[in-house]
């Protein structure tokens, strides 16, 4: 057993987290994957980017440019509830 619980970010699915980082209007938070990788505790990179793959698969967001990802009509409406 970890001396420490593990943080949130290192075992969450991430969907939760990318689509409200693409909610923000600030534009260093259209690449979810660059930001999140400075955090302390890092999630996984194959994490974040099976949630940004999920998130598009799904229509909640589209690339813009190569890692440069919006929200979608449908995705904004997720991100209300």
């Amino acid at each position: 057993m970890d001396e420490y619980e593990q943080p949130k970010l290192v075992l969450a699915s991430m969907r939760d987290e990318v689509l409200s980082l693409l909610a923000s209007k600030n534009k260093v938070m259209q690449d979810p994957a660059l930001l999140l990788k400075k955090c302390i505790d890092p999630p996984s990179s194959k994490h974040v980017s099976d949630a940004i793959d999920y998130l598009k698969d799904v229509g909640a967001c589209r690339e813009v440019s190569e890692y440069q990802f919006c929200l979608t009509f449908a995705g904004a409406h997720v991100i209300e509830f």
